[in-house]
């Protein structure tokens, strides 16, 4: 494996896990964790599904024990990151995107993710996940649903605070 096609491999796997954690740090434990795993035993034959399948195992688990210890936060503050800008009809800022991908539930960004960045259809999807295809077309469709509402809400809200702002607005 030449080390541009890993290099791209592992941007691949950290997008990926991005879209399931949410979380930038998070995502670059995920790929290292998966990576570490992978190294002895598959690294001749590494592929990109294997890698994905890998990440995704390692959210589930940490996700259940997640689940199993209720822990305390020492102190409260949401980590934004800096990404691209998004044309969608509009402008819009990358830190409100990832704000609305943030209440989107972690199956929904992953199966939004898959399709939207990675260009996977949704019987690939519905097969690297194992779910029903029906499952994951829902899933696709709730994730951008809610997404065109938080943006509208989002851009409705922005508009209304710049003609607050103006003094002679009307």
């Amino acid at each position: 494996m030449s080390p541009n096609t890993t290099e791209q491999l592992l941007q691949a796997g950290y997008r990926y896990a991005l879209a399931l954690r949410g979380r930038p740090d998070d995502a670059r434990d995920l790929v290292h964790e998966a990576w570490l795993r992978l190294n002895g035993q598959w690294l001749p034959i590494l592929t990109k599904a294997r890698l994905f399948r890998t990440i995704r195992n390692l959210f589930i688990d940490q996700y259940r024990r997640d689940q199993l210890m209720v822990m305390e936060p020492l102190e409260l503050h949401s980590d934004l990151y800096l990404a691209h800008e998004v044309a969608l009809d509009r402008e819009i800022h990358a830190l409100e995107l990832t704000a609305c991908l943030g209440q989107l539930r972690a199956p929904e960004r992953e199966a939004l993710f898959l399709n939207s960045v990675e260009g996977y259809t949704v019987s690939e999807i519905a097969q690297m996940t194992g779910r029903p295809r029906g499952t994951v077309l829902s899933l696709i469709h709730r994730a951008k649903e809610k997404m065109r509402a938080l943006l509208v809400v989002d851009e409705s809200a922005a508009s209304e605070s710049d003609l607050r702002g103006q003094p002679n607005a009307r």
